[in-house]
């Protein structure tokens, strides 16, 4: 877990754009359910996340559409 902790965080911050939404947050885009919940989670009320797969889509099969890229 040590290893992964610093990737993550690294590829929260990269993924992080300079704009900030409407209410004056930065926002945030995730993968998954599960990154979209982790990085909530750590980021608290700083940030507006927008999750690219709803719950229950298998990332495996996930096809981005045009909206998403």
């Amino acid at each position: 877990m040590k290893k992964i902790l610093p990737l993550l965080l690294a590829a929260m911050f990269i993924s992080c754009a300079d704009t900030a939404s409407k209410s004056g947050k930065k926002d945030v885009v995730a993968t998954t359910t599960m990154l979209a919940d982790l990085v909530e989670q750590l980021a608290g009320e700083t940030v507006e996340v927008k999750g690219l797969m709803g719950s229950g889509v298998d990332p495996h099969l996930y096809k981005a559409s045009e909206g998403d890229v």
